[in-house]
């Protein structure tokens, strides 16, 4: 029973945003999962790749060449090929985290039906498992999620 209990208190600040459903509709995220390791590398190809064939067309790839080459600028580096890349795989790290605490909280009493009761449509929705379809007729003073 606790894991429908989990079931109905699904929430995610990672799913459903418009960026993801654009990713999802080209293919990027696949339906199961969030397709972090090809989301990853496409970021890496979209941002250090031209960055480093501008680099090499401007003949600023090498040390020699000029004072400051870009291979001589280990931070660019470093930003592109780890810092951009982690952000994407925090995506995935923060929804698993999302997953266990979020019906904790509610179990736990830390958030009371009357506070989901008095939060937004669209994220007691998502919390207490209801429709985003039925947004228009719900009563804001309700006393239970179950009572929209």
């Amino acid at each position: 029973m606790a894991q429908t209990q989990d079931a109905d208190l699904e929430f995610s600040l990672v799913r459903g945003d418009a960026l993801f459903r654009a990713q999802r509709a080209v293919g990027l995220i696949p339906a199961r999962g969030l397709g972090v390791i090809r989301r990853a590398i496409l970021a890496v190809l979209v941002t250090w790749v031209p960055l480093v064939v501008a680099a090499a067309i401007a003949n600023r790839l090498w040390p020699g060449s000029v004072p400051e080459s870009l291979m001589q600028h280990f931070g660019v580096h470093v930003r592109f090929l780890v810092a951009v890349p982690l952000f994407i795989i925090d995506d995935a790290l923060a929804q698993s985290v999302l997953e266990e605490i979020i019906p904790y909280f509610v179990r736990s009493g830390l958030v009371r039906d009357a506070d989901l009761s008095a939060s937004p449509r669209s994220s007691r929705a998502r919390i207490t498992g209801g429709t985003d379809g039925d947004r228009g007729s719900a009563s804001r003073g309700s006393s239970s999620p179950g009572s929209c």
